[in-house]
């Protein structure tokens, strides 16, 4: 059979979490507030007032230092994606959170659906990446001690449990929540009820 042909009937649907990647942003934010109390500490004298001049200049690079930071944050151009191709999923993320973790359907002991706050995901601690109200990417703790690569924008959820024991979560937004768990239970294994 010709290359053409092997390649004609190969099914693959990539699902968006979410349309940037907020790490980096984050990790500059942080960087621009504490270099900005160092600068503070180091150049304003203590025993008399500071200059006008050099609080002006002061305020000025933190200004454009926490723009850039914060820009960044909501413009990351690093999005953050599963895509599903031929029994393979495969998770990608920017390097703050988590870079790009894939698995066979073959490793998949058992996959389900399941919330934010019930079984393994009543609690969950970061380890690195980042974690707003429902948005949680990254590498984290599960209730149950294990590791999870975590890539949701939603409160809804599937858990999959791979055979060494680590755990992947999914939950791109809800208005193709649906179409994923359709997808994954057709290409991976099955989706079951929360467990």
């Amino acid at each position: 059979m010709s290359e053409q042909g092997d390649y004609c009937c190969e099914r693959m649907e990539t699902f968006t979490v979410s349309g940037s990647g907020f790490g980096l942003g984050l990790l500059i934010i942080v960087f621009v507030v504490i270099g900005a109390g160092i600068a503070a500490y180091l150049f304003v004298p203590r025993a008399s007032k500071p200059r006008l001049r050099d609080v002006r200049t002061m305020s000025l690079v933190f200004v454009i230092l926490l723009a850039f930071g914060v820009s960044i944050f909501f413009a990351n151009p690093t999005p953050i994606t599963i895509t599903i191709q031929q029994g393979k999923v495969t998770l990608s993320a920017g390097a703050a959170d988590g870079g790009t973790n894939s698995f066979l359907s073959t490793e998949v002991v058992q996959a389900y659906a399941d919330t934010l706050g019930n079984g393994v995901l009543a609690s969950i601690s970061k380890q690195y990446g980042t974690n707003l109200g429902n948005y949680n990417v990254g590498v984290f703790t599960l209730s149950n001690g294990a590791t999870a690569y975590v890539a949701s924008d939603n409160v809804n959820n599937i858990v999959v449990e791979l055979k060494d024991g680590t755990y992947f979560v999914f939950g791109p937004p809800q208005s193709n929540f649906t179409s994923f768990v359709s997808y994954f239970s057709q290409e991976i294994v099955p989706v079951s009820n929360s467990t």
